[in-house]
C-alpha cells in the first residue's frame, strides 16, 4: 500500500472491503441475467442433470473420486454425465439426492443422482439461498424442482439476506487474473 503525498501531507490509501458494493454489482448482475430470460412466466431456470452407479460393476458415473470407483473415471459415461461432473466441480449444481434406480432381485444395481444446475453460481447462490424465503422446496431426486422463479416469487425475495461471499470471491479471482496478465 503505497501513501499518497500531495502538498506534503501524507495519506495511507488503503481499501475496505465495501459489502455494498460488491452487493449492488452483485444486484446488477442478476438484472442483466434477467434480460431476456422470462420463458413461460419463469426466470432464472436450472437444469435436470443426472449420474448414474453401477453397484455390480464399480462404474461411478458421477465423478465423486471415492470410495471402489474412484480408480475407473469417467470412461465408459455418458456426455451429459460428464457435463455434469464439470458443473459439479465448477460449483454450478445443488444436489437433490440419490435414489435406486434398477433393482434386481430386490437389490439395488444401479443408483442415480440428481442435481439441478445453473448457468453461473451468482444464479446457483440466489436459488439455494432464495426458495427457503418463500418456501420453494427442490423436490425429491426422482422428481427434481429445477423450475425458475415465477416474478411473484422473485419480488418476494429479499436480496440483503442472500449472503453472496462465493459469488464476491470469485469475482475478485476473476478482476484479479485480469489485472495481471495487464501487467
Amino acid at each position: 500500500q503505497t501513501p499518497f503525498c500531495l502538498d506534503g501531507n501524507c495519506r495511507n490509501q488503503s481499501w475496505e472491503a465495501n459489502d455494498e458494493m460488491m452487493r449492488s454489482l452483485a444486484q446488477l448482475s442478476i438484472l442483466k441475467e434477467m434480460q431476456g430470460q422470462l420463458q413461460n412466466g419463469m426466470i432464472f431456470k436450472g437444469e435436470d442433470r443426472r449420474c448414474s452407479r453401477y453397484i455390480l460393476n464399480f462404474k461411478d458415473c458421477c465423478g465423486s473420486g471415492e470410495g471402489w470407483g474412484k480408480s475407473i473415471g469417467l470412461g465408459g459415461c455418458s456426455e451429459g454425465e460428464k457435463t455434469l461432473n464439470q458443473k459439479r466441480q465448477a460449483g454450478l449444481c445443488h444436489s437433490i439426492g440419490t435414489y435406486c434406480a434398477k433393482k434386481v432381485l430386490g437389490k439395488c444395481i444401479k443408483k442415480q443422482s440428481t442435481y439441478c444446475c445453473f448457468n453461473n453460481k451468482l444464479l446457483k447462490t440466489f436459488h439455494v439461498q432464495g426458495r427457503p424465503q418463500i418456501k420453494l422446496g427442490w423436490g425429491e431426486p426422482e422428481n427434481p424442482i429445477c423450475r425458475g422463479f415465477t416474478v411473484d416469487e422473485l419480488q418476494r425475495i429479499d436480496f440483503s439476506k442472500i449472503d453472496l461471499r462465493e459469488v464476491f470471491e470469485d469475482l475478485m479471482k476473476k478482476f484479479q487474473t485480469g489485472k495481471n496478465k495487464s501487467n
